[in-house]
């Protein structure tokens, strides 16, 4: 048997679908149906919700929208509720009564709440969509023409963009050792085209190694034959993950710049539980890291990222002095590194307070 540490064993992570876990995962497999009673489903929009009705409610009326505008290609919207502490779902069946509502007696993470969604729709294609995101009927009609038009095309995101109106970043790279050790403009420089421009140019298709999971369209078919998401990614970097195992297929993903669609980056977990929120994001990336790169890459990015942790503490220190938002980013680096330092337990991350606090 080989040896494995004592520290940094929670990233285990599952490359291929679960068998026999009672996952929701495992019931995407034969659930391809194209109909829902009579009616052939073309779109099915999943949304995962935790706390915050105040977006859920927005996103679902949004969603409703592009039903109404959008009745030859038969829209249906499933909510999956990861245990809301709030009345999120009271609301949603208050409001909008046409919602497929999927509660959950406790947060399950983003992954296995998405593949629930997905195993209770119906649509040949999935719109996986943030609760912080708006959605129009001109963005989906688009992107269902240009999946008919396109075969090869397994993914697609939109631009993302800002309250007001500015570009989010909307695709990127996979995260590598590259990128631990080398700083991003020298990376650019050294190899062109490796890592997508930040905001796109122009209008026209591009394809890009992953794209955001705010607004994820994805063919059925792909999404059943690759699995579903990775269901030991809670949050953060399940869709690239995805991305990952559908270019291996030789599937495409692709950015479509002309299409815009709104998304409050930061209404949700980061602004809320800012810590639990790092150590998620990093106990995600390192569990790529180990799947797609090996052990030995994961140790490295968890070496030089300690390492970069005790010396932004240290510099943080100095100045705490100057005020309030370096003493907040202080606490939360520290926190951080706190983490690393005692061998990135298990128990810390936003599963650990997703049943003690809402996100909103």
């Amino acid at each position: 048997m080989p040896y494995r540490s004592p520290l940094f064993t929670g990233f285990d992570s599952c490359p291929s679908p679960r068998r026999g876990s009672g996952s929701s995962g495992d019931r995407l497999v034969g659930s391809q149906r194209a109909l829902r009673g009579s009616r052939v489903i073309e779109l099915s929009i999943v949304v995962v919700s935790w706390n915050r009705s105040d977006l859920t409610l927005s996103c679902m009326a949004a969603a409703e929208s592009v039903a109404d505008l959008l009745p030859d290609q038969r829209v249906e919207i499933i909510l999956v509720d990861n245990g809301s502490a709030d009345d999120t779902v009271a609301q949603v069946r208050a409001h909008h009564p046409s919602v497929i509502v999927v509660p959950f007696d406790r947060n399950y993470g983003f992954a296995r709440g998405a593949n629930a969604g997905a195993a209770r729709s119906a649509g040949q294609v999935i719109l996986f969509l943030n609760t912080d995101a708006i959605v129009t009927a001109d963005v989906c009609k688009s992107v269902l023409a240009h999946f008919a038009r396109r075969p090869q095309t397994a993914i697609a995101g939109p631009q993302l963009l800002h309250a007001d109106g500015r570009l989010q970043n909307s695709a990127h790279a996979f995260p590598s050792i590259l990128d631990e050790l080398i700083p991003s403009w020298l990376i650019d420089v050294m190899v062109p085209g490796r890592r997508p421009a930040k905001r796109a140019v122009g209008s026209r298709p591009r394809r890009v190694q992953a794209v955001q999971g705010a607004a994820f369209f994805v063919r059925r078919a792909v999404f059943e034959s690759l699995g579903g998401f990775c269901e030991d990614y809670f949050f953060y970097l399940e869709e690239t993950d995805f991305c990952w195992k559908a270019r291996e297929r030789g599937q495409w993903v692709e950015l479509l710049p002309a299409q815009r669609v709104l998304h409050r980056a930061g209404s949700s977990s980061k602004e809320v539980v800012p810590v639990a929120s790092r150590i998620e994001y990093h106990r995600s990336l390192y569990r790529f890291l180990r799947t797609r790169s090996g052990r030995f890459a994961q140790l490295l990015a968890i070496t030089v990222r300690m390492a970069r942790g005790v010396l932004v503490v240290l510099g943080l220190s100095l100045c705490s002095f100057a005020g309030g938002e370096i003493r907040r980013r202080l606490r939360e680096r520290a926190a951080l590194l706190s983490w690393h330092l005692r061998g990135c337990p298990a128990s810390a991350g936003l599963e650990s307070v997703s049943a003690e606090r809402p996100s909103g």
